[in-house]
């Protein structure tokens, strides 16, 4: 990370109040393609790594048995919990450590526009943990800033002092390595959604 976990989280909890109305056009294409390709079915157990204010957590909630909703800020987490969703409980985790917190297997973990936080080692640790949560014919969508192609067409989707977007072909070889199949989609040149199945 380019910053500490506290510093982000205070980041987080500062936008929080205007989060959605902030978002970019591009996160929320990714979290819409993440809803259609993650085929969420009834009675299925789901994660939301990095779910912010809980859209996503809300789009699998009336589709799913139960979705666990996991972010780093306390005030995002607050949003979730205002939605009064019935089958959505929220966990304060990070990426590092919410593997220990989880007791049952996930069927589906999903995660939008929050990976590129994490230097590449981060994200190669958080695809393990995730791994190790997943049932075993569990899947996992990750839409996010991804590097397709080199670019100048990045104003105002990432900014470089906080965000640290890796290149594709690094998260589709470590999702592969880990027994995944893998298919991506790319939406931008540095905006992509990849669907990892067993």
């Amino acid at each position: 990370m380019k910053q500490s976990l506290e510093e982000t989280a205070r980041r987080f909890d500062e936008m929080a109040d205007d989060y959605d109305e902030s978002s970019t056009e591009w996160l929320t294409r990714a979290q819409q393609v993440v809803l259609e390709v993650s085929h969420p079915k009834a009675g299925e157990r789901a994660i939301d790594l990095g779910t912010g204010t809980g859209v996503l957590a809300k789009g699998l909630a009336s589709r799913l048995k139960e979705v666990i909703a996991i972010d780093i800020s306390i005030r995002m987490l607050e949003k979730v919990d205002a939605r009064n969703l019935p089958n959505v409980r929220t966990l304060m985790a990070s990426f590092d450590d919410f593997e220990s917190k989880i007791s049952e297997k996930a069927d589906l973990v999903v995660s939008n526009f929050a990976m590129h936080h994490l230097d590449q080692i981060g994200k190669g640790k958080a695809m393990e943990s995730i791994a190790s949560v997943l049932s075993p014919k569990g899947r996992f969508v990750l839409g996010d800033l991804m590097i397709f192609e080199e670019t100048t067409l990045y104003d105002g989707l990432f900014d470089p002092e906080v965000d640290d977007p890796a290149p594709v072909s690094f998260l589709e070889e470590t999702l592969q390595t880990l027994g995944f199949s893998v298919t991506t989609k790319k939406l931008h040149p540095i905006v992509g959604v990849i669907l990892a199945e067993r």
